[in-house]
Formats: C-alpha cells, structure tokens, sequence
C-alpha cells in the first residue's frame, strides 16, 4: 500500500501543475501585449517629431523600419501567446484524464479486489469443502477448490493459530498441491503446539520425502522413528522409513524396517511379494518366485535397462542400480515407484510396479504417462551425483497392465 500511495501522490502533483501551468503564463503574455502599446506610441511620436522638423525623413524611414521589425515579432509572440494557452489547456486537460486513470488503475490493483472477493468466497465454502476433502474424502475435488480450501483455512489460523488440527489439514492440503515449503511450515506449526500428534508427523515426513533432497530424506527418517515410537505398528510410515534409509545408503535399517512390514503382511497380499523381493536385494539374494506373485496384480513396468559401449569404462566397481518411475510434469517430485540394487551385468530387466511406491496414496497406477529414469550410482545414494551414469525416457502407462520399455544409460552427470 505504501507503493500505492507514493504513485498517487506522484500523480497528483503532475495533475494539479498542468493545471496550474496556464494561469501561470497569464503575467508574461501581458508583458507582451504591453510591449506592443509602447511600439504603437513610438511610431505616432517619430512622426510628430519628423513633422515638427526635429528629425529628417531619412531617420524617419530607418526609424519605423526598426520598429516595423520588433512589431511583426512582438506581434508572433502575441499570436502564439493567444493559442498556447489553448493548447496547454487540452494537454493539461488530456494529461488529468489519464493520470485520474493511472490513479484508479493503481488504486484497483493495490487494493486487489478480486483477491479480496476469492478470499471471502473461500471463507463461504469452508464448511462444504471441509466436509467433502476432510471427512468424505471426496476425490473428485479440484485442485481450484483446493486452493480455495487452503485460503479459507489460512484466514481461520490467521486468527487462532493454536488449531494443531487445522495446521496438519492445511499442511495436507498444501502438499496435494505441491507447494511443498509452505507445507512443511504448516507441519511445523501443527507440531509446535503438539508434538506428538501422529498425523501431522506422518505427513510432515512424506512432505519432505516429497522435495527430493537429501538433508530433507535424513529429517525424515527421523520424524518416522517417532512415529514408530508412538505407534509401533504403522505399516505406512514403517514403509516410508525403508524407503527412506534405502535411498540414503542406511542398507540395516532399510532392511529392518522392510522385515518389520513383512511380518505384518499376509501372503496373499499383493505388496508382500514385493517386499520379499526389497528384502532379497538387501541381502544380496535372490526372491524365488516373488515376482512371480506380482506378474498378474496392479500396473507394471517391465524395464529392460542397458548400458552405451562409451560408458562402459566408467561403471564403479561396487555400484548400485537405481530405477524410478515418476511424474513428467514435475508437480510431485517423489518417486511413483523405485527400485535399487546391486549392479549386475548389462543389459538387466527390472519389474517395477505399484508395490514398489514410496506412500500408499502415490503409485503407477497414477500416472498416465512417467518419466522413467535408470541410474548408476557409486555409494547408492538415490540423489544425483557428478559421475553418476544416466538415461530415461519418457512413456505412457497402461493403468492394471504390463508393458515393456528399455531404457539406455548413455550419459555422465556432471
């Protein structure tokens, strides 16, 4: 606002002195016309005099010549003097009209109306978007309605925020729509006022896991530990941890924590075979028949990885495989599914599919399309590193089918 008020003022000023302008001249232009009346008077006195004898012709003549020359310019600056002020009065006018416009725009802009109208519609639809995104868990909601949502929870904390409950839900919310910084704040918030609100830690973890950066991954593995602290048999934030500590290297407790899910899971269960499989490759071992489980359920991936000749010479000695299937158009940074381990001889077939998600709520089956990204990594660690070998492409999913794609590392990072 203060902008606003220091262009109004700006404006302001410009107006009342092309107003002012004209009136102003109204001392210099009599000037002129008094300096006519003077000429005038002269050439009548030359001529008395010459008539008197006290001049000759001759002077006469030069004279009037040079009063004749001051006249015609007097006169000009006469005429010009009469029409300027006319015309200083249109631009003056003209320069009013657009600057009252310029103030108006900018008073409209400033003020932002139209924002002003969004927010109190949001706080309107507050109660109904609650009940449908909250409690009926209606996913036919959009991401607009979403956002009017998340405003009209906003304007609520702005004037209680003690509201854990609120906080976690707007943190939620704010995920969902991938602006995943205000998220965690909104998480923070909710768990400041209560720390151990298993819901608010959950998400908070998955919020971070969601920015793909490695000091936000070792932050989240240890909000999960306190979940498990507080509720011991959470399969989906236990899953999330072997997730986490997987991609960050920590092999024993990714292991761990993936034993924990199996003693949970029935086999029948289309996500234990895929379980069987994390375990097996953490123990450098082979799932007999996991795969096996899995070939006929959800949306699958089978992803046959190969390697350029060029790079050949650059594959780490104890290397790891990295596989991962995600979003192209890059609202959500995590993982739909991911897959690591040991290197093997090229070219290799991995089976991706909807067991191999990170959280329950984002899977294959998501997608229409994924970008499919096939990594070498020296140390395992799933965030990319200079050195590390590359290749991805960009394909469609066949939603509760397997379709067959290859994906050639031809790249270093640097």
């Amino acid at each position: 606002m203060i902008s606003f008020w220091l262009a109004a003022g700006g404006l302001l000023l410009i107006f009342v002195g092309l107003i002012l302008w004209p009136y102003l001249r109204v001392q210099q232009e009599g000037q002129i016309l008094s300096n006519l009346a003077v000429i005038r008077q002269r050439m009548a006195e030359l001529e008395q005099e010459c008539a008197d004898g006290l001049i000759s012709n001759s002077d006469l003549v030069q004279a009037k010549s040079e009063l004749k020359l001051a006249l015609v310019q007097e006169s000009s600056e006469t005429e010009m003097a009469e029409v300027a002020p006319t015309k200083r009065r249109y631009f003056s006018h003209l320069f009013g009209v657009i600057a009252i416009a310029i103030v108006s725009g900018t008073y409209f802009h400033a003020s932002e109306i139209g924002h002003i109208s969004r927010w109190q519609q949001a706080l309107h639809q507050l109660p109904s978007l609650g009940k449908r995104i909250v409690v009926d868990g209606d996913t036919t909601v959009s991401p607009n309605e979403l956002m009017d949502f998340a405003l009209g929870l906003r304007t609520r904390l702005s004037q209680d925020g003690s509201d854990a409950t609120g906080w976690m839900l707007l943190g939620r919310v704010l995920a969902q729509l991938n602006q995943l910084d205000e998220a965690i704040q909104a998480f923070e918030k909710s768990l400041a006022i209560s720390p151990d609100k298993t819901g608010a830690l959950s998400g908070y973890a998955q919020a971070l896991l969601m920015t793909g950066q490695e000091s936000a991954y070792r932050r989240a593995v240890d909000v999960l530990k306190r979940v498990l602290q507080l509720e011991p048999d959470d399969l989906n934030a236990t899953g999330m941890l072997a997730m986490a500590a997987g991609q960050l290297g920590d092999n024993v407790l990714a292991l761990q924590s993936w034993q924990s899910v199996l003693t949970h899971l029935p086999e029948t269960d289309p996500m234990h075979a895929a379980v069987q499989q994390q375990i097996a490759s953490l123990q450098g071992t082979d799932a007999t028949g996991a795969s096996d489980v899995a070939d006929n359920k959800g949306t699958h991936l089978a992803v046959t990885v190969a390697l350029d000749e060029r790079l050949q010479s650059k594959l780490p000695k104890d290397g790891y495989l990295i596989v991962f299937a995600q979003d192209p158009s890059g609202t959500n940074r995590m993982p739909a599914a991911v897959i690591k381990q040991k290197l093997a001889a090229f070219p290799v077939t991995i089976d991706l599919s909807d067991a191999n998600s990170m959280v329950n709520n984002f899977t294959l089956s998501d997608l229409s399309h994924t970008r499919l990204v096939a990594r070498i990594s020296a140390d395992g660690n799933v965030m990319q590193a200079a050195g590390d070998l590359q290749g991805e492409i960009t394909v469609a999913v066949q939603v509760g089918e397997t379709s067959e794609q290859t994906v050639v590392i031809d790249k270093e990072l640097m």
